[in-house]
């Protein structure tokens, strides 16, 4: 292996350190590498959340290829991989952004003299596909669920929240504004918060949650939480087939959009960085277009 380049797991900190899951196909190439780049990208900033899914988007490639060294991998054996995967369209924008970020860290710190990634084809943003979910898949979810995954649908639909958004909700991050009024500090994607009002009944259910906890609404391994790849999970076991935990911030989205609230105002209280975003998350009604033609119609006429 040429002089430099991280072999091994070289760096300890039992409480910050990404311990990649252990696999007799994830070599010791792979795991150095791995663990240095989270480094890297903590430093630059990211959220952990976003560090965490760079990471695991890796350690998938390695688990499944036959590459034991990271910095030998060509654009072939890429293409040829992601090539074989059934994925959704912005799974694949992720997938192909994470190998770019990861190679462009390994010619920066010169452990490869040209990235396989750059010459990756270019994956087109998804058309919007809103998909709010339907009223009696969300009854059942929470008519079938216990309490603690009862309060991850709700957070989802009544507040719009992410999976790694409620993993990381904590007491003080509630907000008693008098009159009845409550509001959430929501930690949102690329270290961004936001502030999310809550109906009456959500905030008490959660509060009550979240000293039951210990501060922390999901306790858990993870920094005194739950991780967003098990919250995740329970809401995937919790929703009706073909119903995921997105489904439910998109059903909040859309209900907002229904009840006239503007698309601003939505793009806010979801913490999205681009309108454009909030527009794939929000469906119109189906008659509404005609509504609004017969409305446009009445008028001018009137």
């Amino acid at each position: 292996m040429p002089p430099g380049r991280p072999a091994g797991r070289i760096l300890e900190n039992g409480a910050r350190l990404y311990v990649l899951p252990m696999s007799r196909t994830v070599s010791v190439a792979w795991r150095g590498a791995l663990d240095i780049w989270a480094y890297w990208l903590r430093a630059q900033g990211h959220a952990e959340t976003t560090i965490r899914a760079r990471v695991e988007h890796l350690t998938t490639y390695a688990r499944s290829c036959d590459i034991a060294d990271p910095w030998e991998v060509t654009t072939e054996n890429l293409i040829d991989w992601i090539g074989q995967r059934d994925w959704m369209q912005e799974t694949r924008r992720s997938r192909r952004q994470s190998f770019v970020l990861f190679y462009r860290w390994g010619v920066e710190r010169r452990y490869i003299a040209t990235s396989p990634a750059e010459a990756l084809p270019r994956v087109r943003a998804a058309s919007p596909n809103p998909r709010p979910i339907a009223p009696i898949a969300f009854d059942y979810a929470i008519a079938t669920s216990g309490p603690r995954v009862g309060l991850m649908l709700r957070l989802g639909f009544e507040a719009g929240l992410r999976r790694g958004e409620m993993a990381v909700v904590h007491t003080r991050d509630l907000i008693n504004e008098g009159r009845g009024d409550w509001s959430l500090t929501v930690h949102g994607k690329g270290r961004k918060n936001r502030v999310v009002p809550l109906n009456d009944s959500l905030a008490l259910v959660l509060r009550a949650a979240c000293l039951a906890g210990g501060g922390w609404c999901f306790p858990g391994d993870i920094n005194g939480h739950l991780s967003p790849r098990y919250v995740g999970k329970l809401l995937t076991r919790a929703l009706p087939e073909g119903w995921t935990g997105h489904t439910l911030r998109h059903g909040f989205a859309t209900d907002l959009l229904r009840n006239d609230v503007d698309l601003r105002t939505i793009q806010n209280l979801l913490g999205h960085a681009s309108l454009a975003t909030t527009e794939r998350y929000t469906k119109p009604r189906d008659e509404a277009p005609r509504e609004a033609v017969r409305a446009l119609r009445a008028r001018r006429t009137g």
